[in-house]
Parts: C-alpha cells; structure tokens; sequence
C-alpha cells in the first residue's frame, strides 16, 4: 500500500489517497495495468477500504487464486467539500459529487499515470463505491463514459428522481456515444438498508431510459459484511 498526499486543481488543497500495487508489481511492464478507483462512505477517508474492508488482503488472495488479474486500486478521500459544511449545506451531496468527479478526472487519474505503470484504456478502468462513495462511482462513471467503462454501486446514495431533469451532467454521459461501450453498470444492495428503496427508484430510471445494467439485492443492511461480499462478486467480473 501507498499513501499519497497530492495537490489538488478541484479544492486547491492537498488530498489524500492510498493505491494497493499487486504482488509482483513491474513498473517497467509493457502493458499498463487495469485500474480499480474504490470510493469509501460518508464520514470515513482513504484508510476505511483497507483498514474495516481488507481490500488489499481479499485483492491478494483473488489475484493469487487466479480470479482476477493484477491490478492497481485508488482510494481517495471523499469528502473534497469538507464534511463539516454538511451541517450548514442542503445541497452538499451535490456538490461533493460533482467536486469527487471532477478530482478523479483532473488529479487522481494525472497523479497515477505520472507514478505508476497504469492502463488509460477506459476498458480496463472501473469506478466503484459504497454507500456515498457508490453514489459518487455512479456519477463519475456515467458522467465520464470515456474514461471509465466498468461501474459498481453498493448500497450507494444513488442519484434520485429524473435523470435527464435533476442530473443533466449524467444523462449526457448517459446518451453520448461512449456510453455505448459501457461493460457493466452493476449496483446492489441488502434488503435490510436504508437505501434499498432509493436503489430501487434509481434502477426503475434506468430502466425506463432502456440503459444496460445488473441489480442484486441481498441480505442484510448498510454494513460492511454486505459489501466485504460484494467487492469481490465486481472484481471478478472485470476486464474480461
């Protein structure tokens, strides 16, 4: 694992990211490796994904069982809007989201191509998240269809109501031509979760605009054993 603190052109601020490097790791590859950006929940940072999650573990056990190929995973800081402004802002999801888009494109992405050996094939770049952090892979992902063409959501703040009225920014991506080459949008959630009935209004919207995707829904709630479950199920389907 590596942690960065990189400059940020979103906030002007630092930001903080850590980037799990496969065993065996070749910085002089020929080929890049394929990315993963892995997005954490409301009031947790860079660490939640490795520290609750164990993603790195259950990354080295999958690439070590063959399940999955080598890859590079970003984690960044969620909250470019800081979270205190959450008490005193009615649209601070919004703008969080668009500002978490907008850091991914313009500093995370520059900041691994300039220190890793990384693809920017968007067939091999995938964005995913929990809870807040799906929300924000939902958004980044639709909104960029160009750089990212695998999209997970679990138990995510998904947007709500009309896509093409209350988020144009998506439904651009939405019905641009890259979104045509889209692999996978797969979204779950527990049956338990707050979010199941936002889940299931959003993935109506898809429906409705007739837009590819997977939906699960499992047991349990808004919890890490759920999505410790549901972060390999995505893996495996990558870059296949």
């Amino acid at each position: 694992l590596h942690h960065h603190i990189y400059p940020s052109t979103t906030t002007g601020q630092p930001r903080n990211a850590v980037i799990y490097t496969p065993p065996g790791y070749d910085l002089k590859a020929a080929e890049g490796y394929p990315l993963v950006v892995l997005l954490h929940g409301n009031g947790d940072d860079q660490t939640a994904w490795t520290e609750v999650g164990r993603a790195n573990q259950m990354l080295d056990n999958l690439i070590h069982q063959k399940k999955i190929s080598p890859m590079l995973v970003a984690m960044p800081y969620g909250h470019p809007v800081p979270l205190e402004e959450k008490r005193k802002s009615k649209d601070y999801g919004t703008r969080n989201n668009q500002a978490m888009t907008a850091g991914v494109v313009h500093d995370l992405l520059p900041l691994l191509t300039q220190h890793y050996n990384v693809t920017q094939k968007p067939a091999e770049r995938a964005v995913v998240g929990l809870s807040m952090g799906g929300g924000q892979a939902i958004h980044a992902g639709l909104s960029h269809p160009e750089l990212f063409e695998w999209v997970g959501a679990f138990s995510a703040a998904a947007p709500e109501g009309t896509l093409k009225e209350q988020h144009p920014e998506l439904a651009q991506g939405i019905l641009s031509d890259a979104n045509d080459n889209r692999k996978l949008l797969w979204i779950a959630c527990g049956v338990d979760d707050s979010l199941l009935g936002r889940n299931r209004k959003f993935v109506g919207e898809l429906g409705r605009l007739a837009i590819p995707h997977q939906y699960e829904e499992t047991k349990g709630g808004h919890s890490w054993p759920v999505w410790r479950d549901y972060l390999p199920k995505f893996l495996e389907q990558l870059f296949r």
